[in-house]
């Protein structure tokens, strides 16, 4: 699913909604205003952090992240989303992302990766929703951070 949403245009085997939760997350990981202009780009994340972060996203942005949904367990514990799994898991079996440990606890993604994610999405969405993507990035980056630092 993941890697034929790299190409160009319309993906004719995804719905709509997929691809649109997909660009989501593919922007979250890329599309951050200032990362690549003096900013580096992250190219290793807490898997913990990005499911943290993701949950706290979906809330502000139910048009882009409405399939997402989260199961909450006891304080302090990881929210789990098995959409977002299946994404994760979909960058991983195309060779957009890696799991390099063998705890899951982090996943990388090539930089080069990273530029040619940015450019399909470029490609891809109009200007608004790529305001809409860059605004919902940027807030990754920040849930992130202070997710990173929760442990």
């Amino acid at each position: 699913m993941i890697s034929s949403h790299l190409g160009r245009g319309k993906v004719e085997d995804s719905s709509e909604d997929e691809l649109r939760l997909s660009d989501a997350v593919l922007a979250a990981f890329c599309f951050q205003s200032g990362r690549g202009e003096g900013k580096k780009q992250r190219t290793r994340l807490r898997v913990n952090a990005v499911y943290r972060a993701f949950a706290e996203l979906r809330k502000k942005y139910p048009d882009w992240l409405q399939d997402m949904s989260f199961t909450y367990g006891p304080a302090d514990t990881v929210p789990i989303s098995g959409a977002l799994e299946d994404i994760l898991f979909d960058l991983g079996a195309s060779g957009i992302m890696s799991v390099e440990n063998p705890r899951y606890a982090y996943l990388k993604i090539p930089a080069f990766k990273l530029i040619l994610i940015r450019k399909a999405i470029t490609e891809r969405r109009n200007e608004a929703e790529q305001g809409e993507l860059r605004r919902l990035a940027d807030e990754f980056d920040q849930l992130y951070s202070k997710a990173s630092r929760k442990g």
